[in-house]
């Protein structure tokens, strides 16, 4: 190899070494700067196009890391610095949603500020009212109104009215802390709303949120639960909510109901639940729990109707299922344990002739799932 040659291949090299460590944008420049010296060898001109592409990336992670730490500093200048930052990186990750963040808390920074001088205009006016209208009288009364009115918003809040206790201190118009207090009534109504949800009170959940004046511009998961109130479960699922358990009185999910739901997490179903129709789960390809109640009635898994549902592990096929349809668990790369609480007389049909499984081989969660996903790609089973 000429002098040249091993010059250039020494370079090339450190080139490569430097860009495959590199994480920021300084060092894939770096990298940039060795691949520029020899253009011409090797792959050097694609790799330094690739390092140009990547420190642009490396320089978007950085402006968004900068700008989420700016968030917490919760000021409303740490907003408006973070605001500018997602905003210059715009189409990078959730830039766009942090930046809507951003503002709703500017705003909700200046709705304070704006409450708080309206209340000290009401103030100022109070006394100057008081100073021309026998200031002492006025300002006895108007303090034991509001003082009423504030235990009887206390009162409501500690026994979980909380409709109630948010209308009155909404009219108590920033008396005391009670601005403060609307923002713990919201808190609280969103962990409880969280914690119906998580038990399928969808309807409880959403009643409970617009009691207390909320929206879904303030809090987006509201649709997620009307949607899932109204049974619309693959809205609901696009929406936000990534666990939904389907009501008790249920018997079948039809075709197609959650295919390519990609964000659903887990399922839970009734023990009234017959019927699971094909494609019913097809690319739902973040689904990893789907759960049975006890003696559930299931009869028949459709064809396709868990394809391609590539983070589910385990499963558990309830013992009244007689039909497990062509391709149900197709793609499931990551199926690893099928449970069948029945698990003899199973088998496929081939060319009309019954092929059993041993039931031994069903009884093992890790041996089951080996034979099902070799067959059934192309067959169904099925038992009597």
């Amino acid at each position: 190899m000429k002098h040249d040659d091993k010059q250039k291949l020494f370079i090339y090299e450190r080139g490569v070494s430097i860009m495959r460590k590199a994480t920021t944008k300084q060092e894939y420049l770096e990298a940039v700067a060795y691949f520029g010296q020899i253009p011409d060898f090797n792959d050097s001109s694609e790799l330094m196009t690739q390092c140009l592409e990547l420190s642009k990336n490396a320089e978007k992670n950085e402006i968004y890391d900068r700008a989420i730490d700016a968030m917490r500093g919760d000021s409303e200048e740490d907003y408006r610095r973070a605001l500018g930052l997602f905003c210059s990186i715009a189409d990078w990750r959730d830039s766009e949603s942090k930046a809507q963040l951003c503002r709703n808390r500017i705003q909700a920074r200046i709705n304070q500020r704006a409450k708080k001088k309206k209340i000290k205009i009401i103030v100022v006016t109070s006394i100057i009212s008081a100073i021309l209208l026998s200031a002492i009288i006025t300002t006895v009364v108007v303090d034991t109104v509001l003082k009423s009115k504030y235990n009887s918003a206390e009162r409501s809040f500690k026994n979980g009215k909380y409709a109630k206790a948010y209308e009155l201190y909404e009219e108590l118009d920033g008396y005391k802390d009670s601005i403060e207090k609307i923002e713990e009534i919201e808190n609280e109504c969103k962990k409880l709303a969280k914690d119906m949800a998580a038990k399928g009170e969808y309807g409880e959940a959403y009643e409970l949120m617009t009691s207390v004046g909320m929206t879904a511009k303030d809090y987006p998961i509201i649709n997620a639960y009307k949607y899932a109130m109204n049974k619309e479960y693959k809205n609901a699922v696009k929406a936000g909510l990534t666990e939904i358990i389907i009501p008790a009185g249920v018997t079948s999910i039809s075709s197609d109901e959650f295919r390519d739901c990609q964000e659903l997490k887990r399922i839970t179903f009734p023990s009234t639940l017959e019927i699971i129709g094909a494609n019913a789960f097809y690319g739902c390809t973040s689904l990893q729990a789907v759960v049975f109640s006890e003696k559930c009635a299931l009869k028949s898994i459709g064809a396709n109707a868990f394809k391609n549902c590539s983070a589910l592990q385990d499963i558990t096929i309830p013992i009244n299922v007689t039909t497990i349809g062509k391709g149900a668990f197709a793609d499931c790369g990551g199926l690893k344990k099928i449970y069948f609480e029945f698990t003899g007389n199973w088998g496929i049909t081939v060319e009309g002739e019954k092929i059993r499984f041993d039931s031994s081989e069903m009884a093992d969660p890790t041996t089951a799932a080996v034979a099902v996903l070799m067959v059934n790609e192309e067959f169904a089973l099925s038992r009597k």
